[in-house]
């Protein structure tokens, strides 16, 4: 299958599944439920989208991401009106 016949089955632009395989960008849950359906992968992407979510943020950052998994609410305090 090609590239661009893949980006129009699962409804994504080819630049941007380009950004996707070359690891630019991080997929969604539902663009890797998408593949896996087009691909007949039997679920592969879909298992391996918690891994790649673990490791979509900075070394530094990912403390937080566990944290906030974990927490059962956020507060956040602003000076301004927006944030």
């Amino acid at each position: 299958m090609t590239q661009r016949a893949l980006a129009k089955s699962v409804f994504v632009t080819p630049s941007l599944l380009a950004k996707l395989e070359a690891a630019q960008r991080v997929p969604s849950e539902e663009f890797a439920a998408r593949v896996d359906e087009v691909l007949n992968t039997g679920g592969l992407f879909g298992r391996l989208w918690p891994l790649i979510m673990k490791y979509a943020y900075p070394s530094w950052f990912r403390p937080y991401v566990e944290l906030e998994a974990q927490a059962q609410i956020i507060r956040s305090f602003e000076l301004r009106v927006i944030p």
